[in-house]
């Protein structure tokens, strides 16, 4: 099962003008990224999202968004919305808008730094 080219260009449409924003075709379908950072990606299953591990549980409480695995492992601060979700127009932004949040925020500070 391919990509869905409908979920493609939504994301396309909800990432215009977000700051040195890529694309590159991987894992089947098209990843779109900020600076190269990973934020989101159209694939077989739907929307994958880099949310964060501080949203993480508010994206999983959305209806039709699951965690993120990958050959039986949950992949922390990632998110996968099914059809239902990417489709709302309400969840998919809410979805796009955190993993955009979580990929231009500061980097943590260190101690001592």
């Amino acid at each position: 099962m391919a990509w869905n080219p409908e979920l493609e260009r939504l994301l396309r449409e909800a990432l215009e003008g977000v700051p040195w924003l890529g694309e590159k075709r991987m894992f089947g379908g098209v990843v779109f990224t900020i600076d190269g950072a990973m934020v989101c990606a159209a694939i077989a299953p739907g929307l994958m999202a880099r949310v964060g591990k501080a949203a993480e549980a508010e994206m999983l409480a959305l209806p039709d968004v699951r965690p993120m695995g990958s050959g039986g492992r949950r992949m922390g601060g990632w998110v996968l919305a099914g059809e239902d979700a990417w489709r709302d127009d309400v969840i998919r932004r809410r979805v796009v808008s955190a993993a955009v949040a979580h990929v231009l925020a500061p980097p943590p500070k260190t101690a001592g730094g």
